[in-house]
Parts: C-alpha cells; sequence; structure tokens
C-alpha cells in the first residue's frame, strides 16, 4: 500500500535524540514512500551566530547544509532517496510549526529527551509545545533506539468529539504495518451510563477496523488505584505496544476530560515507543463517527 505523496518534515540539531527521530522517520518513509525534509534553525539571537558579518552567513549556511547532510547520510546509505533541508532563522517552536504548515507536510517526527534531560536538549524540551499547536500530526521519539516494525498500535479511546480522527490514522497505519491495534478505554470511576457509551463506541470502532482488515481488540479498563496515564502505561507494556496514537487538544466534558494537558506529557515522557498526538480539527459528534469513510 503505497501513499506517494506523503511528507515528512524531522527537525535536526544535530543531538542524538535528534538522530533517533530521522531513524524513525526514515523507516517510515521506506514503508510509506514518503520523502523527508530536514529541518535546522538558526538562533538569531544566539551570541555564535551574531560574529557572522553579513557576507559571511551565506557561506555558513551553505557549509551548515552540508553538515546537515553528512549527519543523515551516516544512516541513510540509499543514493537514490532524496532528501531536502531547510534552514531558517527565527524560534525554535515557531519555525517548526510555521514550515510545516507552508509546505503542507503529512507528519513531523522529532526525537525528544526524558523528563530529566529535558532542559538540556533544545528538540526535547519545546516538544510538547510543537505537539500541542503544529497542525499536522507530530510523532515524538524519546527511546533510545528506533523501531523498524511496527506490530502493535495501542488505541487509547474517550468520548470526546476527535474519535474519527485517532481511529482513522489508527486504521492507516494498521494497514502500512500489517499491525494490531489495541483499542482501550479508561475510567476511574463506576458509571453505568458512561460505561455504556464507551462499550458502545469500542463496538463501533472495532467494526469499523475489522471491516478495514485491521486486526483489532477492544478492552474497557477500570482504573482504581492508579492514575490513568499509569493504567496506560502498563497496558502499553502488557500488550507490547509499539506505537501510540493521543490526542492533545483539551475539549470541556464533564468529568471526562482524557489524553489531554499533563496526561500527553506524562505519555510522552513515560514511554519508549513512538507517540503520535493529534491535534484534534475535526467537528463530529460520536454518533457519526465512522460513517463515510
Amino acid at each position: 500500500m503505497k501513499h506517494p505523496n506523503k511528507k515528512i518534515l524531522v527537525p535536526i540539531d544535530f543531538s542524538s535524540q535528534s538522530y533517533i527521530g530521522l531513524e524513525q522517520a526514515y523507516n517510515l518513509a521506506k514503508i510509506n514512500n514518503a520523502s523527508i525534509s530536514l529541518l535546522h534553525i538558526i538562533n538569531e539571537a544566539g551570541p555564535l551566530w551574531s560574529i557572522y558579518t553579513e557576507d559571511e552567513k551565506p557561506v555558513v549556511i551553505d557549509k551548515l547544509r552540508n553538515k546537515i547532510l553528512e549527519f543523515a547520510h551516516k544512516l541513510i546509505k540509499d543514493e537514490n532517496f532524496k532528501l531536502k533541508v531547510h534552514i531558517r532563522q527565527g524560534k525554535l517552536c515557531e519555525t517548526i510549526i510555521r514550515i510545516s504548515e507552508e509546505h503542507d507536510f503529512d507528519f513531523i517526527v522529532m526525537g525528544t529527551s526524558t523528563a530529566d534531560n529535558i532542559k538540556k536538549k533544545i528538540i526535547g524540551s519545546n516538544a510538547l509545545r510543537v505537539v500541542s499547536e503544529a497542525y499536522c500530526p507530530v510523532i515524538t521519539i524519546k527511546g533510545k533506539h528506533f523501531r523498524p516494525e511496527c506490530d502493535n498500535i495501542i488505541l487509547p479511546l474517550d468520548l470526546t468529539k476527535e474519535t474519527k480522527e485517532k481511529v482513522t490514522n489508527a486504521l492507516h497505519f494498521g494497514r502500512l504495518f500489517n499491525a494490531k491495534v489495541f483499542v482501550v478505554s479508561i475510567v476511574s470511576m463506576e458509571d453505568e451510563f458512561i460505561n455504556k457509551r464507551l462499550n458502545t463506541q469500542l463496538k463501533q470502532v472495532e467494526d469499523f477496523l475489522t471491516k478495514g482488515n485491521v486486526e483489532c481488540s477492544t478492552d474497557l479498563i477500570h482504573c482504581n488505584d492508579k492514575t490513568r496515564s499509569e493504567c496506560l502505561i502498563d497496558y502499553i507494556h502488557n500488550n507490547q505496544g509499539d506505537m501510540i496514537i493521543i490526542t492533545t487538544h483539551q475539549q470541556p466534558l464533564g468529568i471526562l476530560k482524557y489524553f489531554m494537558g499533563s496526561f500527553a506529557q506524562e505519555i510522552i515522557h513515560g514511554v519508549d515507543i513512538p507517540v503520535m498526538s493529534i491535534v484534534p480539527r475535526l467537528q463530529q459528534n460520536v454518533a457519526s463517527s465512522f460513517t463515510g469513510l
């Protein structure tokens, strides 16, 4: 199954984590028949950049471009695989988001550091802002090694309006990797009405994925003595998850405010597997989530 026009943006700061992000992006690009663009951002206010004259800066940028390609080709040995390089000046997050929109990228893939080292790596310390503001899905990689395969995709669901967006991406990646999708809803209190709605939605999602030729299983977990993020991380480990798909934009829904805000941060920094974060853009209710696809 090929999607020849997919475009992936990878921020590069020459750190080990940005290299890991590139590894994952390259794996995704090969399977998805996608192109990769590397983005390096120059801090205009930085003391190093300010020492160059206006005549010297184009020469420095040209040398920097060569260094970026050299960095990338340590991994990508295929001479026929084309890489584009974008070098821009500006603030990191704003520039990543702006470039992703201007060039209509399908994904941003970026390495992120652990919570303990978040202030030590530029990419890590800004990943959460990119995740929460980008218009395209963002795949963050915290682990020390990229994953060449994706057999098990974890799909946590709630009752917010954005279910369709996550399920559509799960269907796409389930087909792409021939992976099984584990659909899970986590509740922290007993409420018969909510449980019934969640079970109905889980069944709808299961039917939708199965009809799309993607293997799946569903679980409704009652989380009493742990936080939702702890329960989800345990679920990921127990099912040997290779990727998780979450949303990062909060919607007011009474007691059901799942997978948003601090929860997203805990997941992004709490697991060593790729996390696909989606800022919801679709506005439809759960009852119509799986029609017309």
